[in-house]
């Protein structure tokens, strides 16, 4: 395991992209989701101190095609808190790597990662 920052190691073991869906639990005040490439969905820390994700609060980014949500578990929309121009990235087939960054407000806090990896197939 890493911490905060740290290169993440991801395998994707089907044959082409598969892409994330995120769950970030606050209470956190900004983070960072980057690919290895530089492409990054982030949020930044709320003007007034408070935490962007309350304690207790879970927000899910479904970076899927077709699905393309930023909504916490109460489904208030946080796509207008993200960053200008989040660049949602995909994990190609095998290894690559991500940098998680996250500022947290006090208590534990946590960023979860999932796929399906998805198979070529032919008729």
């Amino acid at each position: 395991m890493g911490g905060i920052g740290d290169l993440y190691d991801l395998t994707n073991p089907g044959d082409i992209e598969a892409w994330p869906v995120w769950e970030l639990k606050g209470p956190i005040k900004s983070f960072a989701l980057t690919h290895e490439d530089g492409r990054t969905v982030q949020a930044s820390a709320p003007p007034n101190g408070l935490d962007l994700i309350p304690s207790g609060r879970v927000v899910k980014i479904d970076t899927r095609p077709g699905k393309k949500t930023v909504k916490n578990d109460l489904g208030v929309n946080y796509w207008p808190l993200l960053d200008v121009n989040p660049q949602f990235w995909q994990i190609e087939p095998g290894e690559s790597r991500a940098s998680i960054k996250v500022v947290t407000g006090a208590g534990n806090s946590s960023v979860s990662l999932s796929f399906y990896p998805r198979y070529a197939s032919y008729m």
